[in-house]
Formats: C-alpha cells, structure tokens, sequence
C-alpha cells in the first residue's frame, strides 16, 4: 500500500494462436474458444432439463445471443472474444479489437486431452511417468530425435497401463473387441 503508483495505462492486443508448422506436424494450431465462458446444464428432472434447454436454444440463437452481448457491455463489461453466433454485432470499439480473430477449433475434446499426460483415467503411476519424460525432453536439445524418444516413452507409457485405464473406466478388453455387448456409457 506504501508503494508509489507508477503503472501507466496500456493498451491490450489480441492475436491469433499460433500454428506450429513442419515436417512432423499434422494439424494446424488448436486451441480453447470459448469466449462466451462454459455454459451447461444440470439435469435435476425432465420439466427442468427442457425449460433449460429451450433457455440454451434462445441463447445460442442471433436474438438470444445479441441479447446476452448487449447486456454484457450494457453493463460496462466487455465481451471475452467473437461471437461463434452468426450475425451477431458488437460496438465498433470491440468489434475492431477482435476483427483479426476466427475459430480455429477447439483441442480440448476427447480424446486429445484424456490422453495428454498419460494413461486415460488419471493413472497416477502413468502421470508421474509422462512428468519424467516430459521434464527430460525440456531439458534437451529439443531435436527431432528428442522429439521421437518423447513420442515412444508417451505411447509406451499408454500401453503400458492400459488395462489400468480401461478397469478404471469400467471396460474390460473384451468390450473394446465386442462393442456390441454393451451399449455405450451403460
């Protein structure tokens, strides 16, 4: 409290999420777009879920979600991003900040995620297993071979503990190889 207030105003940018481009690279960046935040429904009972998802029907409309842009900045806030609706307008003032911003996609779906650290399921030994080899390949010098050796130790890491993961989930091998013998999430 003591300290003398030196920061200046500054202005904010936005840019687009960059795209690692090469000879090993399959896909152009993904990331996470959801500048309107996470919005989801609990189901408590069939009258509640359906009043709920005639809310997120509106919402997810032009008139719902221009409504719900308005009211964002009507309030003095401003909008996180783009809207992924369709037609919807924003003030001049936002509508340049974010003018050079487009979806790209959305990397944080099954099963990129699930399988990000490890065995799927949070196998503990199989996550302490990644950190090892992820902090050892940091620590290189980040060559294509490094890369390789990375990419075996993750897969061998995933198999290595698969019957973990799929025992974790509820599965057993003989459903991946019999799907037809339960239906999915049962």
């Amino acid at each position: 409290p003591d300290a003398p207030a030196t920061m200046r105003g500054f202005e904010i940018g936005t840019f687009m999420m960059p795209s690692m481009e090469g000879e090993h690279v399959k896909a152009p960046a993904r990331t996470i777009e959801v500048p309107v935040g996470f919005i989801g429904v609990i189901d408590k009972n069939k009258t509640k879920t359906e009043l709920c998802m005639d809310f997120m029907m509106f919402l997810s409309g032009k008139k719902g979600f221009q409504t719900y842009m308005d009211s964002i900045i009507g309030g003095g806030n401003a909008p996180n991003g783009i809207s992924l609706v369709y037609d919807v307008t924003m003030p001049e003032e936002y509508a340049e900040i974010y003018e050079g911003l487009y979806p790209i996609g959305n990397v944080q779906k099954p099963p990129c995620q699930t399988l990000a650290r490890g065995a799927p399921n949070e196998i503990q030994q199989s996550n302490r297993e990644w950190h090892n080899y992820t902090v050892t390949y940091f620590k290189s010098g980040k060559t294509p071979a490094d890369l390789d050796a990375w990419a075996a130790a993750h897969q061998n890491n995933i198999m290595n503990y698969m019957d973990d993961s799929l025992s974790s989930a509820g599965i057993a091998r003989s459903d991946l190889n019999n799907p037809q013998n339960r239906p999915v999430g049962a």
